[in-house]
């Protein structure tokens, strides 16, 4: 337990190291694999040299964060990057899908929508048995019933 620490240890202090120290940090925060830089400085971070951190699967730039990817102990790493370069701790990020909260107006014509998506949707699974069928139906009318009663008996 120990040695695993001492490991994420070092990885939080080489990934601040890496991005340019806690002086580079405006905030950070985690979700569920990766640590969520807000940086002042984006064009600081080499990439490859964040890559190569034993322990790191990848990083990416996106909406204005540089994140790094950790992986399921994102959590023992947060910790360690927050108490070695004494930074304050934000909330986590939850990754949840939004739900749509708002109510919709009940109307003829969004009833009849409701209604026709769903037949539609419980229809599309067998379009291709339907195709199938179709075939076979077309080979009968080409070939005549003669030869499939042949091979039948």
């Amino acid at each position: 337990m120990k040695r695993k620490k001492d490991e994420f240890k070092a990885m939080g202090v080489e990934i601040l190291k890496k991005i340019g120290g806690k002086e580079n940090v405006a905030s950070v925060t985690h979700c569920m694999t990766r640590l969520r830089f807000n940086l002042k400085d984006m064009s600081f971070p080499n990439d490859n040299e964040v890559k190569k951190i034993k322990g790191v699967l990848g990083v990416m730039r996106a909406g204005g964060q540089y994140q790094v990817v950790i992986g399921q102990t994102v959590n023992e790493v947060y910790d360690e990057v927050v108490a070695s370069g004494n930074l304050k701790q934000d909330k986590p990020i939850v990754e949840e899908r939004a739900q749509n909260t708002e109510k919709v107006k009940m109307t003829w014509k969004s009833v009849g929508s409701t209604i026709l998506n769903k037949i539609a949707g419980s229809l599309t699974p067998i379009i291709p048995m339907l195709v199938a069928a179709s075939m076979f139906k077309m080979l009968v009318a080409v070939l005549g019933p003669a030869p499939i009663l042949v091979f039948g008996t």
